[in-house]
């Protein structure tokens, strides 16, 4: 629900029976709830108001106190944090266009990220905004090595499928001998440029073994992988060859593949891990090296 005038009392009633969420739209205008200190007891003291609408951006100095609480007469106490800004075109004409002071459709916007559109994950968004929210005119580029999707065919076990992946967290659920296991195994050996861990008695390599174990002549795993600005196909079609980069000429591709630094366990693998001391304080050390480092440099008292 979106409150255009100071007063957003009122609104707490539908937003507490529908589970909506109060957004108070034109905060900063002539009406709106961040213009007069009358209303500052409705913007503090109201954690219902989730988000606040705001016209420029990067916001003037005013504002800008107000959004980040550093003007103390409208901080919010704790736990509460400050409203989340959004910016929004009151869609008053369907003109296009690329002036932000316009009323058109997509005049002003904003870029929300979201598993899927609801009044919940809009919710989640505005308690998040650091992660979530970005006000700039395009949202800013994923830095880090992402797995789009692997594809699975012709194996024994699992029936062909591709799975796409979140560039975040990804979570995969299933019942026992659902294929989890083979999936994450498959994902291992899609991202190996060479062959796999030549202990035979390494947990992973027994992993891996039943993998192949399921391997027939038609078998064809198939990884669509974006790295350093790059987006390649890393394939696996056979059990005695390493995947291979199928979309381009690679000089050395073991190399690449070891570029891409995936670390992956199994449950199997953690379990065994955490038995050994020395390998687990290893993997920390590895896993923290940048923190281990700062911390290191921090003069003891």
């Amino acid at each position: 629900m979106a409150q255009a005038t100071g007063q957003i009392t009122e609104t707490e009633r539908p937003q507490n029976e529908l589970g909506g969420i109060v957004i108070a739209a034109h905060a900063f205008t002539d009406d709106g709830i961040c213009n007069d200190t009358a209303n500052v007891g409705d913007f503090v003291n109201n954690p219902d108001l989730y988000a606040i609408e705001i016209n420029t951006w990067p916001p003037n100095n005013k504002a800008k106190s107000i959004l980040d609480g550093t003007n103390t007469s409208w901080k919010r106490p704790a736990p509460h944090h400050q409203p989340t800004s959004i910016r929004s075109s009151d869609g008053k004409h369907l003109g296009k266009s690329q002036d932000p002071d316009s009323n058109a459709i997509g005049g002003r916007f904003t870029w929300i990220k979201m598993s899927s559109p609801s009044i919940e994950s809009l919710r989640q968004a505005f308690l998040n905004p650091e992660s979530r929210i970005c006000l700039d005119p395009e949202p800013p580029p994923g830095v880090h090595t992402r797995i789009h999707s692997i594809s699975i065919q012709g194996t024994k076990f699992l029936a062909d499928q591709t799975v796409r992946l979140s560039p975040h967290l990804n979570c995969i659920i299933g019942g026992r001998g659902s294929g989890k296991s083979m999936l994450f195994e498959s994902l291992r050996i899609g991202l190996r440029g060479e062959m796999a861990i030549k202990d035979t008695d390494h947990v992973a390599n027994q992993q891996i073994s039943r993998l192949y174990g399921t391997f027939t002549l038609n078998t064809r795993i198939e990884l669509h992988v974006n790295h350093a600005g790059l987006d390649d196909r890393f394939v696996v079609e056979n059990r005695d060859q390493p995947a291979r980069i199928e979309n381009r000429e690679v000089e050395d591709p073991p190399t690449v593949f070891r570029q891409i630094k995936p670390l992956i366990f199994s449950q199997e693998e953690i379990t065994e891990l955490s038995s050994r001391k020395k390998t687990l304080l290893n993997f920390l050390i590895i896993w923290q090296e940048k923190d281990w480092n700062r911390i290191a440099k921090v003069p003891m008292t």
